[in-house]
Order: structure tokens, then C-alpha cells, then sequence
């Protein structure tokens, strides 16, 4: 892997690279490391009895790990949880670099692509580990993960112009890529099929994963939505409405599992963190105290027909703005209650386009929130944290791995046998959705949830660091 960074930079040329195989092992995760720094002796997979599929475990080679010993299971072995670290010989590359050699795979294939279905969506995000989407550093999807959720869309280059005072705005209040970024790209979709899984059976979700890379650094991403419930059909319209990278509640019984499935990896999932742009700049210069502010708003400077019940034209509608187009206004809000201010644009420099790879591999790293609020503990009383995060005991520490069966929604403890519970529940929800049974949909996912995260939703953070936990029930994550 060494010899790649001398070879590709010589196969740069203006603003792009040549495809070849090169660019593949580029854009593959180095092989996968674990927290303990132990080599893995099998697949990196997530499993109900290791925190209720709260994070990917491995069977190592070796109880001997560089950081310590690894733990020993029944049904495993030796394990250890485990760790997508980022390509170093694909990070060392200019800004300019990375966005063409990422816009070239983009651009081999334009094929749309299909949405699974709804219940298709349950069943894989409840046996997947979600902390993967905010712990993995990498502008490719980490290893034997698939998208569930915003599978089909179109993306495109953009560049974020800043406005300052002089024009009007107020981007010199922060740092890192507040101050512009040229070499961005955007993913517009609509989070589930049209018509599926929203408040209504009339509904589309549009929404924006956006990402801005950094010489020598990993890329910086963030997303925006109006809501997770979506917008009306009648409104046909994919820019109707103002996005944020802070999301109202939802209200379908679909995204209500989808949600909560994500308070195993941040007790602030309505919110996304921004804390990392504010960081570098995008010739990855250090900013110092990063100043970053509470909240983004993307105000659409465009209209795109989108009919429901033909979401590829909806799409082509998108494709036809031309370079040069301004998407947004973005304002910040500073502070919690804060006015927003504009701040600048996103800009396209290149056309929108259906993407096989973007669909099937690009991968858009979450930020926590948490993140957030350590640099601004204050936020926290400024905020209605049951409402804005979804869970009124956020703070400014990250759910660890333990917590995976935590529940903030459920807190009576019962001592049954949680994993067949969880099984149980994950067998109905599969039974149920080739033949559409509501009641075995429904009682599959409360059994899930009941059984993965019921059991230990009595108890504290602080009461679970002083008890251990019975291997019968779930293995131990380590020290």
C-alpha cells in the first residue's frame, strides 16, 4: 500500500486521476483493526449477545492484544470489538485529489438504483451496528455494510462560498471550513420510497448528506432534513421546505423503530455535530479553538418537480441545474434561540447525477453530537433535550458500548432470557414482511426492543460501570 500514494500522485493531472485498480485499493479500508489493536480471526459481524448489535465483534487470532487481552466468549472465543480506521496513504492526498478520485467512481456508473422496502429496512438496521456510521473514519462504506436508509439519489460537486461581513454575512464568527471549502459533494434522496414509511402514505423524505474534503485530512460530513416524517406528495416540490442538520420528531411507527435503533450510538440523534468543521480548513490548516455554531439551516434557492409516484423524474428533474447553480442559502445559529445568520452558499460544480456508487458505496461518517456540547456544556440548559435530542439525559459524553441494551424508553428490568427475546423478535419481523403481517411486524419489533434494550433500561450509566454483566445474557465489552 505504500508505493500507491508516489504512483498516484505522478497519475494526477489537473483535476483528476486516471481509474484504474489503484483507485479501488485506495478507496478500501485498511484491514480491520480492533480496540484492543488484536488481529481478527473472522468476520467483522454484529451480534445480539455482544450489547445487543451495538457495535461489530471479531473472533482474534490471539488472547495477547497490543492494548491488552482480549475477552473470551462461549460462542466466539477470544474477541474483541471491532475498529475502521481511516486509509492513510488515501488521506495523505490533496483535497483536489480525493474529490476527483471519488468524483471519477461516482461518474462509472449512472444507474439508479432501488429502494429496499420498508420492512426490508427494519430488519437490516435492527441487526446492524449503527455506532459503525459515527466511529468510521472513511469516504467509502465500511466492510460488509450496506445502506438501509437514503439507498437511491443523485449526487454532484458542490463548493460552499462563504459570505462574509463585507457581503452581508457573518462566516467570519468561525473557523476550519466555515470560511469556504471548494472541493465538496452532495447527496440529495428522499430517505425511504416515496409514499413509504412516512406520517402518511403520501409522503417523500428529501434530504442532503454532504461531505468536504481536507489536504492530508479526512473528509469533514454532515447532513440536513426538514423532517424524518417528510413532506406531502402535493407540495411536488423536493425543495419545498427548510432543511436543518437538527431534525424534528417523527411520528411514523416505521422511523420511530428507525430512530431509536440510533440512541445505541448518540442520546442526540436529532442532531448532527459541527464541531469538525470548524477544526481545518480545507488546505487542512489546524483552526485553532475551533468555532463552530449550534445549528445549520439550508434555506433552497431552487424548485425540482417531484412527483411521488415517479421518483426517477423526480431525480432527473434535479440533474437538469447547470454548474454554477446556488442550492442554498446556509445560515448558522450560533447559540441555542440565537437568530440565524447567513453564512454563505452551496454552489454546484458539476451536474447532479444517479450514481451506482454513490448509491451502494459512499459513505457519509454521522458527527456526534455530544461532540458538540463538550466544547458547549451551556447548550445543554439552553436546550429542551427530550424534545430537540429525543432523550432528556444527554450530556457531553458518548453512549458507550455497554449501553447498547440500555433503553431510554423502557424502564422496567426483567430478568428473562433476553437473547432469545431479541431472536424471537427478529424472526417475526422477518416472517412478517414478505407477507405483510402487520401484527407480526408489530410484535416482532416489541420483542426486539423490548428484550434488546428492556432488560438494563432501569439502570444508570453510573450503576453499569459497577456491575457485571451475566455472560449468559450479554458478553462483556472490554475494559
Amino acid at each position: 500500500m505504500g508505493m500507491l500514494l508516489p504512483a498516484l500522485l505522478l497519475l494526477s493531472a489537473g483535476n483528476g486521476f486516471s481509474v484504474d485498480m489503484r483507485d479501488d485499493d485506495l478507496l478500501t479500508l485498511p484491514t480491520t483493526s480492533t480496540l484492543l489493536g488484536c488481529e481478527c480471526s473472522g468476520t467483522c459481524e454484529a451480534l445480539a449477545r455482544f450489547n445487543c448489535h451495538s457495535h461489530n465483534v471479531c473472533p482474534v487470532k490471539s488472547e495477547n492484544c497490543q492494548k491488552g487481552t482480549a475477552n473470551f466468549s462461549k460462542t466466539l472465543g477470544y474477541y474483541d470489538y471491532c475498529n475502521f480506521e481511516a486509509n492513510q496513504d488515501y488521506e495523505q492526498l490533496s483535497a483536489q485529489q480525493k474529490h476527483a478520485l471519488v468524483m471519477d467512481k461516482l461518474r462509472a456508473d449512472t444507474t439508479l438504483g432501488a429502494y429496499p422496502s420498508a420492512t426490508g429496512v427494519l430488519t437490516g438496521l435492527l441487526s446492524e451496528s449503527v455506532k459503525l456510521s459515527f466511529d468510521t473514519s472513511a469516504d467509502v462504506m465500511p466492510e460488509g455494510r450496506r445502506k438501509e436508509i437514503h439507498t437511491t439519489g443523485v449526487v454532484g460537486a458542490i463548493k460552499f462560498s462563504a459570505i462574509g461581513a463585507a457581503a452581508g454575512g457573518a462566516s467570519e464568527k468561525y473557523t476550519g471550513l466555515f470560511r469556504g471549502a471548494e472541493y465538496g459533494i452532495a447527496r440529495l434522496t428522499s430517505a425511504a420510497m416515496p409514499g413509504e414509511g412516512q406520517a402518511t402514505t403520501d409522503g417523500i423524505t428529501p434530504g442532503m448528506g454532504f461531505k468536504f474534503f481536507r489536504d492530508g485530512k479526512p473528509s469533514v460530513n454532515a447532513f440536513a432534513m426538514f423532517k424524518l416524517d417528510g413532506q406531502q406528495c402535493s407540495l411536488n416540490n423536493f425543495f419545498a421546505n427548510i432543511w436543518s442538520n437538527h431534525v424534528q420528531p417523527e411520528k411514523s411507527f416505521g422511523l420511530t423503530v428507525v430512530a431509536r435503533k440510533f440512541f445505541q450510538a448518540s442520546f442526540c440523534p436529532q442532531m448532527v455535530g459541527l464541531r469538525d468543521l470548524a477544526t481545518y480548513d480545507d488546505q487542512g490548516r489546524p483552526a485553532g479553538a475551533p468555532k463552530f455554531p449550534f445549528r445549520l439551516e439550508f434555506q433552497p434557492l431552487v424548485k425540482a418537480e417531484c412527483p411521488c409516484e415517479d421518483y426517477a423524474q423526480c431525480m432527473s428533474n434535479i440533474a437538469k441545474f447547470p454548474v454554477g447553480t446556488a442550492l442554498f442559502n446556509v445560515f448558522a445559529e450560533s447559540a441555542p434561540g440565537m437568530p440565524a445568520e447567513l453564512i454563505g452558499q452551496f454552489v454546484l460544480t458539476s451536474p447532479m447525477k444517479p450514481s451506482k456508487f454513490g448509491d451502494e458505496r459512499l459513505f457519509f461518517q454521522h458527527q456526534y453530537m455530544e461532540d458538540d456540547f463538550k466544547v458547549h456544556p451551556e447548550w445543554l440548559a439552553q436546550i429542551n433535550k427530550k424534545q430537540d435530542c429525543g432523550f432528556d439525559e444527554v450530556t457531553t459524553v458518548r453512549p458507550p458500548i455497554s449501553q447498547g441494551c440500555h433503553s431510554p424508553f423502557v424502564t422496567v428490568k426483567n430478568n428473562t432470557k433476553k437473547s432469545l427475546q431479541i431472536s424471537l423478535g427478529l424472526l417475526l419481523v422477518i416472517i412478517g414482511c414478505p407477507v405483510l403481517c402487520v401484527c407480526c411486524l408489530a410484535l416482532g419489533c416489541a420483542l426486539y426492543w423490548c428484550g434488546a434494550l428492556g432488560e438494563r433500561g432501569a439502570r444508570t450509566l453510573e450503576d453499569e460501570e459497577d456491575e457485571e454483566m451475566d455472560e449468559d445474557d450479554i458478553e462483556k465489552e472490554p475494559e
